[in-house]
């Protein structure tokens, strides 16, 4: 887990994720784990996502204990219907509130968000994708972003930093915290992948063993974030595994698509 990274347990038997960093500069960034809430299995206990399926009225439930117990309004939080593409949407003051607790209001074919305003939750869903949160602590800008491997080599981290306005002549007021994904113990890729990934600047994050290759989609968005000028200690990467923890994370994977969604969530503090 990156040093800065703290498990820290919720009234309800939550434990989340949360960023020292971003904390220090007043903003929130925190994964969910899987502990607590009210889902039945095979989504037992936090389950984030509406898109599996779960009692939608669980998902309310358990985005409605994680927001609280982050001192955040539920009703403000803004979600998106993933698609491991590279859209990006702004949340403005007319679009705060769409799709935190229902799916169908949720921003359509998006994998990125930000935005300015205080208090508004940006939500992102993940079981074993990587769960990047980006931050402007001079513009007081948050987001976030959905990275699989498509959006890996699409770079909707890196654009999703560029939209908030990153600058090389600035980059001290940037930070980026990059949440649980599956690692490379776990995540056998094909050729056509390990190609696709290496082609976008991914070299360094594959590793070939027996014959096969392995990826580390979580050091390949951290790459290349430093790529574009990150400073390396104003990045937080958790070091674990979706798969491996399965008492703490769901895991698309290792469960064979069966089963529930962490969340990232970020916001600006009040």
């Amino acid at each position: 887990m990156g040093a800065g990274l703290r498990i820290r347990s919720k009234d309800g038997g939550l434990a989340l994720i949360e960023s020292s960093i971003f904390e220090e500069e007043g903003f929130i960034a925190a994964f969910t784990t899987r502990m607590g809430g009210w889902s039945p299995r095979p989504f037992d206990g936090l389950n984030m996502g509406f898109g599996v399926p779960d009692d939608p009225a669980n998902v309310r439930m358990n985005r409605t204990a994680a927001l609280k117990a982050l001192g955040l309004d539920p009703s403000a939080a803004a979600a998106m219907r993933q698609v491991h593409g590279d859209r990006i949407v702004e949340v403005t003051e007319a679009l705060k509130g769409c799709g935190g607790l229902e799916y169908g209001k949720s921003f359509p074919s998006t994998d990125g968000m930000y935005t300015a305003i205080a208090g508004v939750a940006l939500i992102s869903t993940f079981a074993d994708c990587v769960p990047v949160v980006v931050a402007d602590r001079a513009a007081r800008k948050i987001g976030l972003a959905h990275a699989g491997w498509r959006g890996t080599v699409l770079d909707v981290a890196v654009k999703l930093a560029l939209r908030m306005g990153f600058d090389k002549g600035r980059a001290g007021d940037f930070m980026a915290a990059i949440g649980p994904c599956v690692g490379p113990c776990c995540y056998e890729v094909g050729d056509d992948v390990a190609l696709a990934l290496a082609g976008a600047g991914g070299a360094a994050a594959l590793t070939a063993e027996g014959g096969k290759s392995r990826a580390d989609l979580g050091l390949m968005n951290e790459l290349r974030l430093i790529g574009l000028g990150f400073a390396p200690d104003r990045i937080e990467r958790y070091e674990g595994c979706t798969s491996c923890e399965e008492g703490l994370f769901f895991s698309h994977r290792r469960d064979r698509g069966r089963t529930g969604r962490s969340a990232a969530i970020a916001a600006i503090a009040v």
